[in-house]
């Protein structure tokens, strides 16, 4: 019975660490959408938007879904059924971890992602 008990609470923290994994993967896809939109700003200089457009794509390879959650994006477009043609589909395959490492992966992608945005957000 304890041992049902303690598997059970595994469980349960392992789909919080998910959970948590996925809110900030949600924050990251969020802020990928803004550094889009400053990429088409007018007030970068071309060096600037070439520095930027390549910061990004390093960054787009690294970025991985979260497992459990791999078609759970909110889009906030308001037309069920549009095409997935947004930047979210820069996400791979989640790989193989633990629930702690998928969640501190986000955290690391969210914190690079985030530093490329104060670089170029002046």
């Amino acid at each position: 019975m304890a041992l049902l008990f303690f598997m059970g609470c595994s469980n349960s923290s392992k789909e919080k660490e998910l959970q948590e994994a996925f809110e900030i993967h949600q924050k990251s896809l969020a802020l990928r959408e803004n550094l889009n939109q400053l990429l088409q700003a007018e007030n970068l200089s071309p060096d600037q938007k070439s520095d930027l457009q390549s910061l990004l794509e390093k960054w787009d390879a690294n970025f991985v879904e979260v497992p459990g959650y791999e078609h759970s994006h909110d889009h906030h477009h308001g037309d069920e059924g549009h095409d997935h043609h947004h930047d979210h589909h820069h996400a791979h395959k989640a790989p193989e971890l633990t629930a702690p490492e998928h969640l501190r992966l986000q955290q690391i992608l969210y914190d690079q992602l985030d530093s490329i945005h104060r670089q170029f957000k002046k």
